[in-house]
Parts: C-alpha cells; sequence; structure tokens
C-alpha cells in the first residue's frame, strides 16, 4: 500500500472516530474501556432514587433504584479525550445534576469510576473502597 493510501486510511479511521458515538463493543481500543457504577447507598426506608443518565450520543433513559441497587455501563473513550457522561438524580423532593465521567479524571487504562448516592449528597471514588469516598455534591 502506497504511502498516500495509508495517510488515506488513517484520516478516514480518525474522521470516524470523532463522528460515531463511543459505546461499548469491539470497537474499543485496548486498555481504553471505563465502567462508571451508580449505587444507591440511601436509607433503608426511603424513597428510590430515579436517576438519567447520558453522553452526547447515548441516553440510558430513566431507571429506578432500590437501596443497594446500581446501575452501571461500560464505553469507549473518545481518543481525542472528550468523552462526557453526566446524570441527573431524583430522590424525593430533592435532586442534583451532575457529570460522572469526563476523560481527564481517567487515571489508568480499563478505568472504573464508582458514585455513591446518600442522603446528604453524592460521592465519588475511583477504587470503590467506602473509606476512600469523597462527597463531591450536594443535593439542590
Amino acid at each position: 500500500m502506497t504511502s498516500i493510501k495509508m495517510n488515506i486510511v488513517l484520516l478516514v479511521f480518525v474522521i470516524a472516530s470523532i463522528i460515531f458515538p463511543t459505546s461499548m463493543g469491539d470497537e474499543c481500543f485496548k486498555d481504553n474501556i471505563v465502567t462508571v457504577y451508580v449505587q444507591n447507598n440511601l436509607p433503608s426506608n426511603s424513597e428510590p432514587l430515579k436517576l438519567r443518565c447520558q453522553s452526547k450520543n447515548t441516553d440510558f433513559g430513566y431507571h429506578t433504584l432500590w437501596v443497594t441497587q446500581n446501575f452501571h455501563w461500560k464505553f469507549c473513550q473518545n481518543i481525542f479525550g472528550r468523552t462526557l457522561y453526566f446524570c441527573h438524580f431524583y430522590w424525593g423532593s430533592k435532586q442534583r445534576s451532575c457529570d460522572v465521567f469526563r476523560n481527564k479524571w481517567a487515571e489508568a487504562p480499563d478505568y472504573e469510576v464508582y458514585w455513591s448516592v446518600r442522603s446528604d449528597g453524592i460521592y465519588h471514588c475511583d477504587h470503590n473502597e467506602t473509606k476512600f469516598y469523597n462527597k463531591w455534591y450536594d443535593w439542590n
């Protein structure tokens, strides 16, 4: 294959990676997969947590999580560092919309991010170790 043809193939690949969604699939580069977990850690006698998570290209719709249930998904990071997922959380009269993943947060390949929704706010952890959860967001 000539140098010009190889450059054209590379250009087509780059353009396709920009245009098409980065949802999980065989097209992921190795070590480019992210998993996001959202856990309902509200009090046991409380109303269920309702949430809707999405990106520019993917909308997971509305979900209802009872205490201790979780919702999670996997996806490929955009190679240009533009991947963003956000969620809108609803709990009784409280709500909060916030980012749950940005490329710049990914510390390592095959990155996992954990969110714990609690009565006083929404907590974040990169390693799913309870003692390392930090409060990132308050309820509105």
